[in-house]
């Protein structure tokens, strides 16, 4: 075998490694010569919140955020890093199961395509981690000069979905590395992803773990909980302010009360504090989005069984209804979850529990908007 047919087998079916150009001294890339191309460029498709930078790098914090692009020609490499240690971008070409990039604060790039014919390739980049995480930075791409890049065609619904850990996709990952890293979280497979695929629609993944409506899992309530990360960009201690209008959603769906009800805080939420921020948080929702269908659910791990005098799934379900009255207006609903327990490890729901969950999700948001 030749030794770039080698090369081009490896590069595509092993874990992708960090290569710089320069070293593949007999390799295609160095009879051509290469340009830039800024992540924020128009010939990428973006899906999901990013904060454009002056260089036209985008900045990454929720996951799930993805750049699609249809590549033409012969070299394509890939310019990132993180403000953390546990960051990792998944890269899919033409479908294929993604192959995972781990970032750290030093900038690196890796070779995705490496031909000696011009090749047609559908790639996707997606930011598999969260903000707190680490904070990704996507420079760009580079590829050879005569290549292009023509962004990829998405669908024309548009869906949002407001949520914790569990809609940031935390457990639907690999649960045999340890907890709380980078493997732990997988955005393709969360509930939100799956729904928007099952729907036919795009998905903005806007979601803190840890973070709830009023209050975070530890109690505090000045930690930037759902009613403030929802009007940035980047979720961070110095938020950068999200412009609603890029993104207009046709429907809503909110998974919000997990960390509120944590009962390692103490009592439930009180009534009147839990009800009054949820009115408020939906006449914001309909303020920036006045045409949405919003949803609101319980979410999976919510239960009653954890402590009986404490009945979180029921209580919280009381409140959301509440809420929904309070607020009067015919185009806000509530969808019942299911419980899911996660397994021995955690009891955030499992990859498989998140397919289960938009299933259900799924079946009652197409009857709720006719799609």
């Amino acid at each position: 075998m030749a030794l770039n047919a080698l090369r081009r087998l490896l590069l595509g079916w092993a874990p992708l490694a960090l290569i710089a150009c320069h070293s593949l001294p007999d390799s295609a890339s160095t009879a051509m010569s290469h340009r830039l191309v800024p992540a924020g460029s128009e010939g990428f498709a973006l899906e999901g919140r990013a904060q454009e930078l002056d260089s036209g790098a985008l900045r990454i914090g929720y996951p799930g955020v993805t750049l699609h692009t249809r590549f033409e020609g012969r070299y394509l490499a890939l310019r990132a890093h993180s403000s953390g240690e546990q960051s990792a971008l998944g890269i899919q070409v033409d479908g294929e199961p993604p192959r995972v990039l781990k970032l750290n604060k030093t900038p690196q790039e890796w070779v995705l395509i490496d031909s000696d014919e011009a090749v047609k390739r559908q790639v996707e980049i997606t930011h598999r981690g969260e903000t707190w995480l680490g904070q990704v930075t996507i420079e760009g791409v580079t590829l050879n000069e005569d290549a292009t890049l023509t962004p990829a065609e998405l669908p024309q619904r548009k869906m949002l979905v407001v949520g914790d850990s569990v809609t940031c996709s935390y457990g639907a990952g690999d649960r045999s590395t340890p907890p709380n890293t980078g493997p732990w979280w997988d955005p393709k497979a969360s509930y939100g992803m799956q729904v928007a695929e099952a729907l036919e629609a795009q998905v903005h993944l806007v979601c803190y773990g840890g973070r709830g409506l009023i209050r975070s899992w530890n109690g505090k309530t000045d930690e930037g909980n759902a009613p403030e990360f929802f009007e940035w960009a980047i979720a961070d201690h110095a938020p950068v302010a999200w412009d609603h209008r890029q993104y207009p959603p046709e429907l809503i769906l909110v998974s919000l009360g997990t960390n509120d009800f944590n009962l390692g805080i103490g009592p439930l939420p009180e009534r009147e504090a839990f009800v009054g921020a949820y009115v408020d948080f939906l006449g914001l929702l309909r303020t920036v989005h006045p045409n949405a269908t919003i949803a609101l659910t319980e979410g999976a791990m919510v239960n009653d069984e954890a402590d009986p005098q404490r009945p979180q799934k029921t209580v919280l379900r009381q409140y959301i209804r509440e809420a929904i009255d309070r607020f009067g207006r015919p185009d806000v609903h509530f969808i019942p979850a299911t419980h899911y327990p996660g397994d021995h490890r955690d009891s955030h729901p499992t990859g498989p529990q998140h397919a289960l969950m938009a299933e259900e999700l799924s079946h009652q948001l197409r009857a709720l908007m006719g799609w």
